[in-house]
This record gives C-alpha cells, structure tokens and sequence, in this order.
C-alpha cells in the first residue's frame, strides 16, 4: 500500500503511454506519460506528488 508520495514501502508499478518529448537544457528531456492502468491509492501518490512539485516551484518564484 502507498499512502503518499513520500511511502518506500512498495514501487510504482503502471502501464504508461509517452505523450510528449521536449527537448531541455544540457542534454536532458522532458517527458510526459499519460498513465494507462494505475490503481487508485498509486494515482493519488502521484498526485500529491505533483502538488508537492508544484508548491516547491512557487516558492522558487
């Protein structure tokens, strides 16, 4: 079970279909993945994930 997006206790495992590449700076890739089959306790990990990133990117700012 993942309780949240900072839970080690088990992996993200899901189907996921690419449905961006960008190319970013030095080398590097950005990548978006639309996931197919997840279940819900990991899509809502994910989530909380994103909003976690989303918080960190607004305080850069």
């Amino acid at each position: 079970m993942k309780p949240d997006w900072q839970s080690v206790a088990e992996p993200l495992v899901t189907l996921g279909k690419v449905v961006r590449v960008e190319r970013g700076g030095g080398g590097s890739y950005d990548v978006g993945v639309a996931f197919e089959c997840i279940d819900e306790e990991h899509r809502n990990a994910v989530m909380k994930y994103i909003e976690h990133l989303k918080e960190a990117e607004e305080l850069k700012e």
